[in-house]
């Protein structure tokens, strides 16, 4: 089946885009951005797309990236699009908010995308990750330890982000590519090793190939899709557990019943725990393993109090029979910690930063 007949079985596979929608179009300049560009634009009469290419300079790679910028702008004039485009100081963004490059560069383009989706009232943003991103996410996660969440890689589809190509290869874009005459740029930082994801993509995955499996991409994909739907189970019955053990909630409190919480499977406890924290903590503050367990020991041991400190200004606090999750709050009452003092030295006191 030709290419673009395949794209867009899977934008149909997964409800990706519907006519009428107005889609935003990561452009880097890249073969992956510019094939997807092309592949909407062939989309955008039969379906009444509205198509909005959007490129951001990360000012990374100095002359590099302000010509990759010049390259977006002149093949938008081809394809008689609008270009949404911009240049953020994203390394001084990085010592800023003292993050990584990879995390700092996401952070500032997505906030890009979502500024950019405002500003041309655009309901989708469509990304050109493809079927060997997938399979390098899938193994970077394996490698550090991920649980189902990560096996389960990049989503086609996680709000108003779509990703088209995700079930495509790259020899198969650089392929429709040339059958179109379709020019890009090589962004050089892929081919640097610093970066973890680089090592997978340019050592660990062929050695992989030549030496373990020659279908490795497949059979990584095939695991992400075996996963997503089974993780997708898990949390229909992880949130009607949540009803059952539910004691009381607010915005920054939760509070559930351990009696009850004590005779759910071990698996669905821990994701309790997960989906609660989020709901106080937000979305981007997800529990580490050790977080989860260290709640889980709290709850076993015969003590009838106890509590631990969570990420993103939360913590577990047990009180004869019950769990509460709460938000730190500035000024809590009187007793709700109790710290041995350090003398000398520095006692940290997490309720109160």
């Amino acid at each position: 089946m030709p290419m673009f007949s395949r794209v867009a079985r899977t934008i149909d596979k997964f409800k990706m885009i519907s006519s009428g929608d107005q889609v935003l179009v990561g452009v880097s300049g890249g073969p992956d951005s510019v094939a997807l560009l092309h592949i909407l634009t062939r989309l955008k009469d039969k379906m009444g797309l509205g198509i909005y290419p959007a490129h951001l300079d990360h000012m990374f790679r100095g002359k590099e990236s302000q010509e990759d910028a010049l390259f977006v702008a002149n093949l938008c004039k081809d394809f008689k699009l609008p270009l949404i485009q911009d240049q953020i100081d994203v390394p001084a963004y990085l010592i800023e908010n003292n993050v990584s490059s990879q995390q700092g560069a996401r952070e500032v383009r997505y906030g890009f995308y979502r500024d950019a989706t405002l500003m041309v009232g655009a309901n989708k943003v469509a990304l050109g990750h493809h079927a060997g991103d997938q399979a390098e996410t899938v193994l970077l996660n394996l490698i550090r330890g991920a649980g189902l969440k990560g096996l389960k890689g990049i989503p086609p589809v996680r709000d108003n982000i779509v990703r088209p190509l995700l079930e495509i290869s790259k020899e198969e874009i650089l392929d429709y590519c040339k059958e179109w005459n379709l020019p890009s740029r090589i962004d050089s930082s892929n081919l640097k090793t610093v970066y973890f994801r680089n090592k997978i993509r340019l050592e660990l995955m062929p050695l992989l190939q030549e030496q373990y499996n020659s279908g490795i991409v497949d059979s990584l994909i095939r695991l992400s899709e075996i996963v997503r739907d089974e993780d997708e189970y898990l949390e229909i019955l992880t949130k009607n557990a949540l009803k059952e053990v539910i004691h009381s909630r607010g915005e920054e409190r939760v509070v559930i019943g351990l009696d009850k919480f004590n005779r759910l499977p071990c698996a669905i406890r821990r994701r309790l725990l997960i989906l609660i924290c989020k709901s106080i903590a937000g979305e981007n503050r997800a529990l580490s393993y050790l977080n989860v367990q260290s709640i889980l020991e709290a709850i076993t041991e015969k003590k009838n109090r106890g509590k631990v400190q969570l990420p993103g200004g939360i913590f577990a606090l047990k009180r004869y029979g019950l769990l509460e999750i709460v938000k730190a709050d500035s000024s809590p009452p009187i007793g709700f910690y109790k710290y041995r003092l350090r003398i000398p030295g520095i006692t940290s006191i997490p309720e109160i930063n």
